[in-house]
This record gives C-alpha cells, structure tokens and sequence, in this order.
C-alpha cells in the first residue's frame, strides 16, 4: 500500500491527539508538585512504565514498539533541544509552559 498525502494528513493528526493527551498527563504530574511540592523520577517511571506495558501487550510485535521507541526519543530529544535553545533561561526546573510541537 502506497503513503498517500490523506494517510500523512490522518497520522499528523493522530500524533497530534496522542501529543495533546499526554500534556494533559504532565498537567496531573504538575498538580502533583502544586498539590505535594514534590515530584520525582518514580512518578514519571510509572507513566512510562505502563504506556510501555500497553504498548508492548497491544503491539504486533516488540520489534515494532522498539522501532516506535526508537522514533518517539528521537522526536522528543530534537524539539527538546530546540526548546532549550529558545529558552536561553532553561535552569532545568519544572516550568508552567509545555513545549508546543
């Protein structure tokens, strides 16, 4: 089956869902710092943790959850850098704003 510019269009908007989904996510992790004043790497493991144990249960293959993992740190160490580029205040803390793709 050929990529067609319908297929581009409905996979962008797809990523553009998913993206949206998981920014409310981090919204709840920063109600948790509001709400506790603390936040740690085991909250965010546990995000991790069980979008990975879904995908790797609903998958085809591990193959291609590894391929999707591959892609989705890619993505993200780009527009992250890129982001702190732009913020030359970038100190590294928790910030209010998200990153918009």
């Amino acid at each position: 089956m050929k990529d067609t510019k319908n297929d581009f269009d409905e996979g962008v908007n797809d990523f553009d869902k998913g993206y949206d989904l998981a920014l409310e996510l981090v919204g709840s992790l920063g109600d948790i710092l509001a709400t506790d004043n603390k936040l740690n790497r085991n909250h965010l493991a546990g995000v991790i943790t069980c979008i990975l144990n879904f995908s790797y249960v609903f998958a085809p293959s591990e193959k291609a959850v590894n391929e999707l993992i591959d892609f989705a740190k890619e993505f993200a160490l780009k527009e992250s850098r890129e982001y702190k580029e732009l913020d030359k205040y970038h100190d590294g803390k928790v910030k209010t704003q998200y990153v918009q793709h």
